[in-house]
């Protein structure tokens, strides 16, 4: 039976998640598993977001995706919310 080996890479840099998560006094401490999940749920949370800002530009018949639409997008979805004070 061959072996299948499971990819610990990611869009984003695991060890640059761990950095920043350990510049933050108040968590200290973490296992190795948590940046991993982290790129996991950013991955998931960056493919719904352009999920639903490509049905969105169909359903508006957009050429090009501009900075407006993007935070059209996060005031209209309410699962994105926390995205508000984010600087694009």
């Amino acid at each position: 039976m061959k072996e299948i080996k499971v990819s610990h890479t990611g869009i984003f840099s695991i060890s640059k998640i761990k950095i920043l998560m350990q510049s933050n006094e108040k968590i200290g401490r973490i296992p190795a598993s948590i940046p991993l999940l982290i790129n996991r749920f950013l991955e998931i949370l960056f493919a719904d977001f352009l999920c639903e800002l490509i049905h969105f530009k169909k359903k508006k018949k957009i050429v090009k995706i501009r900075k407006i639409h993007l935070n059209y997008m996060v005031k209209k979805l309410k699962r994105f919310k926390n995205l508000i004070n984010v600087e694009i």
